[in-house]
């Protein structure tokens, strides 16, 4: 899509362009914009990185130039500078702005290390080399964008499967659309797959506890809690889960995220240490009790505490 909207309006431009100039010039029209489409033509490249995307960028850049073997780039791009082999620097600059976002981040430079002749317009550089410039520029910009959100989707789908935590999304329906391996094993699935499309009603022991979750997302967008949660065998274990609500852009909801873990241990284990607090709690109580009882009561008091202890255990 991207390819598309740059190709058709920056090709159109440059394309009218052509029509006005004479004959003469168009053998140079033809080289900016084929310099242009093979810019935008790098957006199209499967696995595109930061690192390629420049690379490849300042190979480009020359070609659309009138003396390609006489330039040099440098990309400055939030403080960091990315210069050309053979850098030089020199009086012959050309500079576009790089805008990410909407925001100022840097500039592209282009740089002849030597200079056959010059021109009224940008010195050695020709009216229509500085619009190429900032064509290429603003694509530029578009491109990056492109890779940083790429790049913060993969941390996140990383984060996202590579959690010790039973994660998932549903849509606001409650629908299943996406789950990690953690949680098809949690749940007791063989495969993710077979928990896509599935109801998270599925997942509760009471089906009516999705329903308040759901509700609760919906008005309050987060819900946290302990459930008694169900396996696809039928098992049970206690959950704990910490859901929130995905909005798009203009805070309408898209879909619920959720993250749960198995804390039946946990719970065994506090359920145990307060039996054994009670317990020692209530053999101290009746030890105390012996103490200077007479003995006409001694053998009441015995089978008094001896019914305490069984009914605590």
């Amino acid at each position: 899509m991207l390819y598309l909207r740059c190709r058709v309006s920056v090709g159109r431009l440059l394309e009218d362009g052509m029509r006005r100039r004479p004959k003469k010039d168009l053998a140079e029209r033809s080289k900016e914009i084929s310099a242009l489409y093979r810019v935008i033509e790098i957006a199209e490249m499967p696995g595109l990185t930061f690192d390629t995307f420049i690379s490849v960028l300042q190979q480009v850049l020359p070609e659309g130039f009138q003396f390609p073997d006489a330039v040099c780039t440098r990309i400055v791009l939030n403080g960091n500078e990315y210069k050309s082999g053979g850098f030089k620097e020199t009086e012959w600059v050309l500079s576009a702005p790089l805008t990410l976002h909407n925001s100022a981040a840097g500039h592209i430079d282009v740089l002849y290390k030597k200079v056959e002749k010059t021109n009224e317009d940008d010195g050695p550089f020709l009216r229509e080399e500085r619009s190429l410039l900032n064509a290429i520029a603003k694509v530029a910009g578009r491109i990056i964008e492109r890779i940083q959100l790429d790049q913060e989707l993969l941390v996140k789908n990383l984060a996202f499967d590579t959690s010790i935590s039973a994660n998932s999304i549903c849509n606001t329906e409650g629908e299943v659309i996406e789950v990690n391996k953690e949680a098809a094993q949690l749940w007791g699935y063989e495969d993710q797959k077979e928990i896509i499309g599935k109801h998270i009603s599925i997942f509760f022991g009471d089906p009516d506890v999705s329903v308040t979750v759901l509700d609760t997302l919906k008005v309050q967008g987060r819900w946290k809690g302990k459930f008694s949660a169900r396996r696809k065998d039928g098992s049970s274990f206690v959950a704990y889960a910490l859901a929130g609500k995905i909005t798009d852009g203009n805070g309408d909801p898209m879909c619920y995220q959720s993250s749960v873990i198995d804390i039946s241990d946990q719970i065994n284990l506090q359920n145990e240490l307060i039996g054994r607090l009670q317990f020692e709690t209530l053999s101290a109580k009746l030890a105390a009790r012996f103490i200077n009882v007479s003995s006409d009561l001694l053998d009441d008091e015995i089978k008094d505490a001896q019914r305490q202890i069984c009914d605590h255990l």
